[in-house]
């Protein structure tokens, strides 16, 4: 395995490097789902982008599918009884957070539900979970359930001091993505987390 920080005259480096010793394909893996650059279609040997895509769609490219992880996080929220939802985004910029955002308004709108609240994009981090929530409530917004879009969102929403936010804790469901086990197993409330499944992305890749 070869790192590059994607940086594009390395990744060429370490392709050739490869592919002079005889490799017979190649797995381009990404730590987000944000569309790459291509590395073209010259080298003799297929090439895999695992977890983000490939800009170029006649490139192969195994990720999850952020958009159905939103609508299965509504529905989920859905069946549980609540129809006043939440919703605390990620980073904007990441194709994962607008995805989910994605499927999760076209399940509520499925259902002729609006979302409770705007939704609003940070950081992926617990400080910007806490913050999300205290928005929340400040302004007075009605929920019974919120969705974030990863583990750690939800986990610093449990875990604010305020006793209004006790108050939801106590009563609001969490769905997640992502759904890491050191995060989820030991959340309270139980936290339901969507599971990206990466292991059988490496899997289908490789």
């Amino acid at each position: 395995m070869r790192r590059s920080g994607r940086d594009a005259a390395l990744e060429r480096q370490h392709v050739e490097k490869l592919r002079s010793l005889k490799v017979d394909g190649l797995l381009i893996v990404q730590r987000e789902t944000n569309p790459r650059p291509t590395l073209g279609h010259d080298w003799g040997v297929p090439l895999v982008y695992v977890y983000g895509p490939s800009t170029d769609t006649e490139d192969c490219s195994v990720t999850c599918d952020n958009v159905d992880a939103g609508c299965m996080a509504i529905n989920h929220l859905i069946s549980c009884g609540r129809r006043h939802i939440a919703i605390i985004g990620g980073g904007e910029t990441y194709t994962a957070a607008t995805d989910r955002t994605k499927g999760a308004l076209e399940a509520l709108a499925e259902l002729g539900i609006e979302p409770a609240g705007p939704i609003r994009y940070g950081k992926w981090d617990e400080s910007w979970g806490r913050a999300a929530t205290r928005l929340l409530l400040d302004q007075g917004v009605t929920f019974d359930a919120v969705v974030c879009q990863n583990d750690q969102l939800p986990e610093a929403a449990l875990t604010c001091s305020s006793s209004r936010i006790y108050a939801f804790r106590m009563t609001s469901p969490l769905s997640a993505d992502d759904n890491w086990s050191v995060l989820t197993s030991n959340s309270g409330p139980a936290l339901t987390s969507i599971d990206n499944e990466t292991e059988t992305i490496g899997r289908r890749a490789a």
